[in-house]
């Protein structure tokens, strides 16, 4: 053993790779086993580990220790460049391996993070991943899944305090370093409630559900719509506060200035009235001053959501809430009354231009006022006229009344005088129209000639099909009728083997039919199969031995939930007929396998509580379990259901009778002889 050790410390200071493969692989050298294509893994850990020792040589025991470790490491990486999940779990759970801090709910994580590190390191010449990329990768996913963990919590608290119309609690929860939410200020904690309660609001609205939540994104955007709408209306209680400071010292050039701040969105402000909106505020200022008092330094602005934004004249800080003993200025003018009052002045100043503007359009009002007064003059000329109206139509209707009586009568001797042709001409006339209204119906027949025979057959045949139901089910049937079917009372034996013979071929119809449907059926699985095959899904599915013997290789307090998430994503819940199929094979195979292994006497089903058992159970007690069986069954049972006509008598005597009555309504003839043939008793 020890020339064994001496020859791979030599190895690994030559630095070859692949010799220092072989002579750990060697029988000598009692060491755990070896993978030849992860030599240089081998090669590089040791020779660090190697120059690490005082005296520049490994001991048995420490290559033991370190190949244990470093085979546990090359598994990892051959099962990442395989894409094998469940291999590399199976590597990082591994004593030999002796990472820190995995968790189970991390395990899809740890592959993911696993293999972008893999890509990462293969781009930048590493073939493998040392055992400290590992367990920095695995403490780095912990990390990430601990903040997620903690961000999801904090989300969850800022809802229910918008749930409990809590500001306080609101903003408590929005300071949480785990939320990761910035720019969070304490004044506007009244304003992030109201703002997010909204979006809380709009969101159950849009999305019609009351237990709406809003995500992390929501709420950022929400706390950062707050704070723009805090500073906005900050800005516009300055400007107002500068617009009153300006009315009180009576400029009015500088009065107009601060009227146009775009901070207080001011409307109308023309700089040609700033004398009147000097004087009109002013005086507006003074009346309020006489009734009110300028000792409070505290002022209200009402935004046009209907929130209220409180204000300091002295410290020029603002607030969203009414502060403690806070007594209102009631001599500072606010927005709406400056803006009313400069709508007012602006309005008329528009007025005045208006007519500086319009002298020409004036005189032509005054002209079309001037011929306004022509025509009612001429109106009043022409009611004159309206008065005797009735006079002159009776005597106009006169007259017309004379013309046309002269022109009738006229018209009328010239008729008189020619009625033969009149008659000939309309004789000719009505067989013209007659002809060519038959012409056109014929025309129309030979068009459609086959239409016309597809009908004429179909209400012979309707007609004949009532015949015969009147001649079999009426009891006096009329003599016409019966005479028609005279010729079907003749039955003979080789009708009987015509009718056989027709239905042995309706049946082969049947079987080629559902053949061809079963064939579609299996080519559309066919090509469901070809996309599992893609998604590397459909071994595991088609053959559920593998599935069958895992679930009894976890431990029995572990597999249940582990297993159940497992399999049913592996089968996507069957949400189509074929996973569902699947699955009951894979329940089928596993069943077997655990009465197989585990189940020496059928008691022991009962008193055993199978591990299959409870995962048959507890998936067809969900939802999607449940729309699987309706899925499945539904169908079936709704045919037996509505099938009125369907027969489900197991007597042999009465299905015997059942058939004589069928032919007999079917031939109109008695069939006594059949009647009369007694059953055979079935041997004992």
């Amino acid at each position: 053993m020890s020339r064994a050790v001496s020859r791979i410390n030599a190895s690994i200071r030559r630095g070859a790779a692949v010799e220092t493969a072989r002579e750990l692989r060697s029988p000598e050298a009692q060491l755990p086993e070896v993978f030849p294509f992860a030599a240089p893994l081998y090669q590089r850990e040791l020779s660090l580990l190697q120059q690490r020792q005082p005296q520049g040589e490994l001991m048995q025991e420490e290559l033991y220790v370190a190949v244990e470790m470093l085979s546990a490491v090359a598994l990892i990486n051959r099962a990442l460049e395989a894409g094998d999940v469940y291999g590399v779990w199976s590597s990082l759970v591994s004593p030999a391996l002796g990472l820190s801090s995995l968790e189970d709910a991390n395990a899809q994580r740890y592959f993911e993070d696993l293999l972008k590190l893999k890509c990462q390191a293969g781009e930048s010449g590493a073939e493998f991943l040392s055992w400290n990329d590992l367990q920095a990768c695995v403490d780095a996913t912990n990390a990430s899944a601990q903040e997620e963990s903690d961000k999801v919590l904090a989300i969850r608290l800022i809802n229910e305090a918008l749930a409990q119309n809590d500001p306080e609690k609101t903003l408590t929860a929005l300071l949480l370093p785990s939320a990761g939410l910035s720019a969070v200020t304490l004044p506007g904690a009244r304003r992030y409630h109201d703002v997010l309660s909204a979006a809380l609001k709009q969101k159950a609205q849009v999305t019609r559900d009351d237990g709406a939540a809003l995500w992390w994104e929501e709420i950022q955007q929400g706390v950062s719509k707050a704070n723009r709408d805090t500073e906005a209306a900050r800005r516009m209680a300055l400007g107002i506060a500068a617009i009153n400071q300006a009315i009180k010292e009576g400029k009015p050039a500088q009065t107009v200035r601060v009227l146009r701040n775009p901070d207080v969105s001011l409307c109308g402000v023309v700089v040609e009235c700033a004398g009147t909106y000097q004087a009109q505020l002013a005086a507006l200022q003074a009346a309020r001053r006489q009734a009110g008092s300028t000792k409070h330094g505290w002022v209200r602005h009402r935004l046009a959501d209907g929130s209220e934004y409180y204000f300091s004249l002295q410290s020029f800080e603002g607030s969203w809430e009414r502060p403690r003993d806070c007594v209102l200025n009631s001599t500072h003018l606010s927005r709406e009354e400056i803006q009313s009052a400069i709508t007012g002045v602006t309005a008329a100043h528009g007025r005045e231009r208006l007519w500086e503007s319009n002298t020409g359009l004036v005189v032509r009002l005054q002209a079309r006022m001037r011929g306004y007064l022509v025509r009612q003059e001429f109106e009043s000329r022409r009611h004159l006229w309206r008065e005797q109206l009735p006079a002159a139509i009776k005597i106009q209707s006169c007259w017309r009344g004379y013309r046309q009586r002269r022109v009738y009568q006229q018209r009328l001797w010239y008729l008189q005088q020619n009625t033969d042709a009149v008659i000939k001409l309309q004789a000719y006339t009505r067989m013209w129209q007659a002809r060519k209204r038959y012409q056109e119906r014929l025309r129309y027949f030979r068009k459609h000639i086959n239409a016309v025979i597809k009908i004429q057959a179909f209400v012979r045949a309707n007609k004949a099909r009532g015949n015969y139901r009147m001649l079999v089910h009426a009891k006096d049937p009329p003599l016409s009728i019966v005479r028609r079917f005279a010729h079907l009372l003749e039955q003979s034996q080789h009708d009987f083997w015509e009718e056989s013979e027709l239905l042995k071929l309706r049946e082969e119809v049947v079987k080629r039919i559902r053949s061809n449907q079963q064939l579609e059926s299996d080519l559309n699985l066919m090509d469901i199969k070809i996309g599992l095959l893609v998604k590397n899904r459909i071994t595991l599915q088609t053959h559920p031995v593998y599935l069958a013997k895992l679930i009894f290789q976890m431990p029995q307090n572990k597999s249940t939930k582990f297993m159940e998430s497992v399999v049913f994503a592996l089968y996507n819940y069957a949400s189509n007929p074929r996973e569902a199929y699947l699955l009951l094979q894979l329940f089928q195979t596993a069943l077997r396998e655990e009465i197989r292994s585990k189940v020496d006497q059928p008691r022991d089903i009962l008193t055993g509580n199978p591990t299959v058992i409870r995962l048959v159970v507890s998936f067809y007690r969900n939802a999607r379990g449940q729309n699987a069986l309706r899925q499945i069954l539904g169908k079936p049972v709704q045919e037996v259901l509505q099938d009125k006509t369907l027969s489900i008598r197991t007597n042999p005597l009465d299905i015997y009778k059942a058939w004589i009555n069928q032919l007999e309504s079917q031939s109109g003839q008695k069939r006594s002889g059949l009647r009369s043939c007694p059953l055979p008793h079935p041997r004992p």
